[in-house]
């Protein structure tokens, strides 16, 4: 054979080569470029992390796990606020934050606030006069009407979900409320929440409703305000009710 073809066969066999190889390191090539592109926003989220900040946090709600504080079964609150509910308690006990909390509803711009983030809850929809109703006469400090008709639909709305969603059925629908609810653990439900509603429905609702407790008024404001976030965070958890 001579040089001329011996130097076209290694051509050949080069071309061969280097298409192969191309065929294997250019969609390896591109992939990579994917993943970077993919990656980069996370890396640089995780860049940003105040990790301190977030340890630091941890520690927070570690003690307020272990100390008095009433509202620990706000469950679906921003971070911020519960850093400002934690700092209240932390300045004054639950008095500072029930005080805080008063003050809140008392303007008539965070009511409507609450009822513009109700609107998207299909719960509200259906219930719309009762609850503006409610909120109407908490502003207006008519606690006496406030307070039985929000404890009601806390309860009503617990009702309807769990029937609907055939938790309970037959005789047993004929007989649930809020209080079976948080007892029976058929649906998954915090335990601070679970406490507390088993604790309103026992120690408010029955009396309220059933004209035994005729002294309800005289704390009035934080009543009605501990419904309002009774009532924010039951409509939580029936979106939550698969």
């Amino acid at each position: 054979m001579d040089t001329k073809a011996i130097q076209k066969i290694q051509e050949n066999i080069n071309k061969m080569v280097e298409a192969y190889t191309s065929s294997i390191i250019l969609p390896l090539q591109l992939q990579a470029k994917q993943m970077q592109a993919i990656f980069a926003p996370i890396q640089k989220m995780m860049a940003n992390i105040d990790f301190e900040k977030i340890a630091k946090l941890k520690e927070r709600l570690d003690n307020i796990e272990k100390s008095d504080f009433e509202y620990k079964w706000l469950r679906s609150i921003t971070i911020p606020f519960v850093n400002e509910l934690m700092e209240r308690y932390e300045k004054g006990g639950n008095w500072e934050v029930n005080d805080f909390l008063i003050e809140l509803f008392k303007d008539e711009g965070n009511i409507n606030s609450f009822k513009e983030w109700l609107k998207n809850q299909p719960t509200y929809e259906e219930r719309k006069p009762i609850i503006d109703d409610c909120l109407q006469a908490h502003l207006d400090k008519k606690f006496t009407l406030s307070i039985p008709t929000l404890l009601t639909q806390c309860d009503g709305i617990m009702i309807n979900k769990v029937v609907e969603k055939a938790k309970y059925t037959g005789r047993e629908a004929d007989f649930v409320n809020m209080k079976k609810v948080a007892k029976d653990g058929k649906i998954p439900m915090n335990q601070h929440f679970s406490e507390h509603l088993i604790d309103i429905y026992d120690t408010k609702r029955l009396g309220i409703l059933h004209g035994k407790d005729i002294d309800y008024y005289k704390n009035g404001e934080e009543l009605s305000v501990k419904a309002i976030w009774t009532l924010f965070e039951i409509i939580h958890f029936a979106t939550e009710i698969k």
